[in-house]
């Protein structure tokens, strides 16, 4: 075994190659599909697809009671899952592209996604066994910061370089840092010849992870925050789908939906953090609601006249800089709103119950768009938006929901 890599940069390594597959899932393959002349109906059970990585939450509790004591509790379950995402991503290379059969690369999917969650859920489990409570704060910077660096890895490298070369070179390099991945995992010791140990019930904790909403600014924020961002949810989750549509290929689509419009989401992430510094976050957040509105209904209206590829370059860029604008706030209040005895575990519910409603709006999104083109999409998704903003600040005034700490 090898000893000498610190393991909160093991862990940041996993993390990377982790989100590397992910994106690509979610951003890389819809290309591919549009580029195949794959339809949106069929296209859109990507986001359907993709449930089982964002709800993880479900099986969470299996994860943190079960594990193999020769292997490391956690160890065992990173292992595992990772030699699924190897094995997925070998299959998609030798038997999904997306020119022979779409369908059945859609269908090749909920093994990998699955796994890619599982592998998230024992990654945050390792990472509180391994280190030093002081070590925290680092860790969750290098993670967040590795998820990051996986966009720009696989919009540079993986579609831009690659993308000219087709389906098998650009899958190929995701399974080469699959593989790499899965080697770090089985050279390091990690937690192994540990299991953990807990005197809390497996149905113990899966009721309360489903008792979070009773608590009703909880359920308020969440109401909010879901209306609110349809519109730009849809131009981030949809990005692909919209670039393609406009005629970029997957070389310049990668580049500027996910190189370029990554960054400028980063940008607004530092902007807003210290925006809210300054100001109440509920206010900033119901501005960001209205702006997203605005924004999709804006751009909806021009598209009506001109298809041009630099609009919709525009859209994808605004709306990813208000989504990481708005998780920055968002994330904030939330923070404030919710049980300190329990805070984490709660934060990683209302994101992940978060993620499958954006999931199921794209998934509607993208089935709709051959049937009524993109700007009813949009022009449906930026009305929405505005009204939810005019609900979440009446709920602000009037009953204080966002207001109240639980």
């Amino acid at each position: 075994m090898i000893t000498r890599i610190p393991p909160v940069w093991i862990l940041a390594a996993i993390a990377l190659s982790q989100a590397i597959v992910g994106q690509f899932v979610m951003f890389g393959l819809p290309l591919f599909l549009r580029e195949a002349g794959v339809g949106s109906e069929i296209t859109a059970m990507i986001f359907l697809a993709a449930i089982p990585y964002v709800a993880r939450f479900v099986w969470a509790p299996l994860v943190d009671h079960f594990g193999l004591k020769n292997l490391g509790h956690y160890r065992s379950w990173l292992i595992g899952s990772q030699a699924i995402v190897v094995a997925a991503v070998a299959a998609l290379w030798m038997w999904g592209d997306p020119a022979n059969d779409g369908m059945r690369t859609i269908l090749m999917l909920p093994p990998l996604t699955i796994a890619l969650g599982t592998q998230l859920v024992a990654l945050a489990g390792m990472t509180t066994t391994l280190l030093h409570s002081e070590d925290y704060g680092r860790a969750a910077s290098l993670q967040s910061a590795a998820a990051g660096l996986a966009g720009f890895l696989l919009g540079a490298v993986g579609l831009y370089l690659l993308g000219s070369l087709g389906w098998r070179a650009v899958v190929g390099a995701v399974f080469l840092q699959s593989a790499l991945s899965l080697l770090l995992i089985l050279l390091h010791e990690l937690d192994q010849k540990t299991i953990k140990s807990t005197t809390t019930s497996v149905a113990h904790t899966f009721a309360a992870i489903f008792s979070l909403f009773r608590r009703k600014n909880l359920a308020a924020l969440f109401i909010v925050l879901t209306v609110t961002t349809v519109g730009i949810d849809i131009g981030y989750g949809m990005k692909s789908l919209i670039l393609s549509d406009a005629g970029l290929g997957v070389q310049q689509a990668g580049l500027w939906g996910i190189v370029v419009a990554n960054l400028a989401g980063m940008l607004a992430a530092l902007a807003a953090r210290s925006l809210i510094a300054r100001v109440d976050e509920l206010k900033v957040l119901l501005v960001l609601g209205a702006l997203s509105g605005v924004w999709t209904l804006g751009f909806a209206t021009v598209l009506t006249v001109d298809t041009d590829a630099r609009l919709a370059i525009a859209f994808i860029v605004g709306a990813v800089a208000l989504v990481f604008a708005g998780a920055v706030v968002s994330q904030s209040l939330l923070m404030r709103l919710v049980d300190h005895r329990t805070a984490s575990t709660e934060i990683a519910v209302f994101g992940a119950l978060g993620g499958v409603a954006a999931l199921l709006i794209n998934a509607v999104a993208s089935a709709a768009l051959d049937r009524i083109g993109l700007p009813s999409v949009l022009l449906v998704g930026g009305t929405v938006s505005l009204a939810g903003a005019a609900v979440g600040a009446w709920i602000a005034r009037h009953q204080r929901l966002l207001k109240v700490a639980a």
